[in-house]
């Protein structure tokens, strides 16, 4: 299996008031990365992936660097509902604003998750027509290489509407980190379509809103 994917991240403008006299606005920061994955089953409940990541940050307007890296990945389901994962990412190249090269951020990544599926989809509310609903439950452990690791959980609860619309309602807390806290978002499925919506609520600064729109080939 190839997918192939673009992120965009745009941190918004800043004024400029510069001893040389310039006074403007400009962007802060902005990020592009395209991405080329790859997965291969070599036997039962165990899959095998790798992604190719070429980087572009523009800093200020007056900065830029690029580099390429890559994450490889194992996924063990001894069952249906328990599954194991870990990841190494970002093994590449050093990250290089004009004479200053800073290492990729490397990091360690390794979870477990169960999925539970109620004997009634509806056990919420009775009244609702719900054909389909479970409950995944996550925990995992990441670590990017000279700092400290942290652990995050969460859970995502998933009901199939009427007109084969899947409703996920997802919620999670990152601990022992400063600058992280509460998630929660939602997301609507229906056919190869999908929709995201997230709330991110960081302790020192403002709530983040991502959204993503995804099409299955």
């Amino acid at each position: 299996m190839l997918t192939p994917a673009y992120h965009y991240y745009n941190s918004g403008t800043i004024s400029l008031n510069l001893t040389d006299g310039t006074v403007g606005s400009v962007t802060a920061e902005l990020d592009k990365v395209a991405l080329l994955s790859a997965a291969y089953q070599p036997a039962p409940g165990l899959a095998l992936g790798v992604t190719l990541k070429r980087l572009d940050i523009d800093l200020a307007e007056t900065a830029s660097a690029d580099a390429l890296s890559v994450d490889v990945g194992a996924l063990y389901r001894p069952t249906s509902r328990l599954s194991f994962g870990a990841a190494v990412l970002n093994t590449g190249q050093e990250i290089k604003f004009e004479e200053d090269a800073d290492p990729s951020p490397r990091a360690l990544r390794a979870g477990v998750a169960y999925k539970m599926v109620p004997r009634k989809p509806n056990f919420m509310d009775p009244s609702a027509d719900i054909s389909y609903s479970d409950l995944l439950f996550t925990a995992d452990w990441s670590k990017v290489i000279k700092e400290d690791g942290y652990l995050q959980a969460g859970f995502e609860a998933n009901m199939l509407l009427p007109q084969r619309i899947l409703l996920s309602l997802r919620a999670g807390y990152l601990f022992d980190r400063e600058e992280e806290g509460l998630t929660f978002g939602f997301g609507f499925r229906s056919g190869r379509w999908t929709f995201a919506f997230g709330f991110e609520t960081p302790k020192k600064l403002d709530a983040r809103r991502p959204v993503s729109v995804t099409y299955d080939f």
